[in-house]
């Protein structure tokens, strides 16, 4: 029943497996195994949490404070929704676990919210955020049986250390003395959002013993990112584990940020059309020889997502020029695109081999390769291998916007070209370039000359590579024109495209 709980129609392979794993209540095996174990329950379940946020109409949230009037429509706390929270509780109950609303998405097709909430992981040594509302059937619609189900989202979430203050890691105590359990902790947990500093509205950190989750949302609550458990100063991010007594056998990092209806999102900085959908990047990835090439030169800073609120001063591309702001940005290009990456990257199979490389202007900070893909395509038969890719994806962010570099690609398909062992390469990027691949000045009237250069090369190999291109926020012929002679797929990711793939 669980299943068909959470199946989604396109993706009812991927919902029948991510079920069984997250119900998976087996005793510890090998570290490998618990590894691939967590990655499977975060990759599942964040995919399957990130498709019903985007078809929502919007999120629901609590807060101490009453909403503004314009905001009153996504008041978790409003009486329309108590019965829905009570028999979700209720439901809990009978299961003999708490369940603490951590927050709701209001449906088009639904007179009732579906709510996430957190609960305790089906191990009972850690914490779950898990599902209450109406089923979805196997061909991604909701049933019209009045039921109510809770299923798992995400399994094992970690239990925050003990550390620093040690009146917080007493805190945790009955007035008897005893320990509370994390039953009860759950049953107390404060869930309600507040407007914190650099982060936007988010829920509050959490202290010893509490679940190692957090999450964030946006001014207009279409946004939902899991952040930091900790302070707004922190960032290490919310995780899976897998403990024997006291020793980690295995712990998971969370990355997450998805949001609902994005195309009545506008970009607040620009006239550009600036809403970009999660999840909609890369498609069809059935290869296991392929490379990812990325745009990460200085307009993939551009924020899609303005948050509440004002913070620490940072710099963002505004579609013309670099700007230097205190409002919060709650999702830029970059994040959007490593939220899925990441995503994509859990997901894939251990006998798959990747490379993956960012390209702007020689000499600036993202025009650099994956280190240890730099002679070629490596296997992610190793957790560490795939940590390592995800860490590298990660570090995109860092540094100064206006050192990430310009828009010049052409080494990237190069390498990309001159590796006979890969089938396949996905190529992303968000302007025209700079220069074309002999170094002048580019052109849009004379973009097929590059076009029959790369396609030349292409047809000079053993096999040919089967090139997919995505542009962000523009159409590019050039780009079109690649993927169409290769056999590969052309996304052209604007508002038009958003709207379409949420119908």
């Amino acid at each position: 029943m669980a299943e068909a709980v959470i199946s989604l129609g396109a993706s009812a392979v991927l919902v029948s497996a991510s079920a069984a794993a997250l119900s998976t209540t087996g005793s510890i095996i090998s570290h490998t195994g618990e590894k691939t174990s967590l990655r499977q329950n975060a990759s599942g379940g964040l995919r399957l949490m990130g498709s019903e946020v985007q078809r929502g109409l919007h999120l629901l949230i609590k807060t101490k404070d009453t909403p503004k009037a314009e905001l009153a429509h996504t008041d978790l706390n409003h009486q329309q929704y108590s019965s829905s929270i009570q028999e979700c509780e209720a439901i809990a109950i009978d299961r003999k676990r708490a369940f603490q609303p951590a927050f709701g998405i209001r449906m088009a097709e639904l007179d009732r919210p579906v709510i996430y909430g957190l609960s305790t992981s089906a191990r009972g040594n850690g914490y779950a955020l898990e599902r209450c509302g109406a089923p979805l059937t196997m061909d991604g619609r909701y049933g019209e049986v009045a039921e109510t189900y809770i299923a798992p989202i995400l399994q094992d979430i970690g239990v925050m250390p003990c550390q620093g203050n040690p009146d917080t890691c007493n805190s945790q105590v009955n007035p008897d003395g005893t320990e509370k359990s994390l039953n009860d902790i759950v049953k107390q947990l404060d869930l309600d959002f507040a407007v914190i500093a650099n982060h936007g509205e988010r829920t509050p950190a959490r202290v010893a013993k509490e679940p190692a989750f957090a999450i964030e949302t946006d001014s207009a609550r279409k946004l939902i990112k899991i952040v930091s458990p900790k302070t707004e100063e922190e960032q290490n991010p919310s995780y899976l584990e897998i403990k024997n007594g006291l020793r980690s056998v295995s712990r998971h990092d969370l990355h997450f940020a998805m949001y609902s209806r994005a195309s009545k999102i506008e970009d607040a900085s620009s006239n550009e059309q600036g809403a970009l959908l999660n999840g909609a990047f890369f498609r069809n990835i059935s290869s296991n020889r392929v490379r990812f090439l990325l745009d990460g030169s200085g307009s993939m800073s551009a924020c899609i997502l303005w948050g509440s609120g004002r913070g620490q001063r940072r710099t963002y591309w505004n579609g013309n020029r670099y700007i230097s702001t205190r409002k919060i940005c709650a999702l830029t290009r970059m994040e959007s695109l490593q939220n899925e990456l990441v995503m994509i990257i859990n997901g894939l199979p251990d006998n798959t081999k990747i490379n993956i490389e960012s390209f702007s202007s020689r000499g600036y900070l993202n025009h650099r390769r994956w280190k240890p893909s730099v002679d070629g395509l490596i296997s992610l038969d190793d957790s560490e291998t795939r940590q390592s890719a995800i860490s590298f994806v990660h570090s995109l962010n860092d540094g100064s916007v206006t050192r990430w570099g310009g828009t010049i690609p052409w080494d990237g398909l190069d390498t990309a070209l001159n590796d006979e062992e890969t089938d396949t390469l996905y190529f992303l990027s968000d302007g025209e370039p700079n220069t074309n691949h002999q170094g002048r000045q580019w052109t849009n009237d004379e973009f097929s000359s590059t076009v029959d250069h790369y396609i030349s090369k292409n047809d000079q190999r053993g096999k040919k590579i089967t090139i997919n291109t995505t542009a962000l926020g523009l159409n590019s012929n050039w780009m079109k024109d690649l993927a169409n002679r290769s056999t590969g797929d052309y996304l052209m990711i604007d508002k038009n495209y958003i709207t379409v793939a949420q119908q």
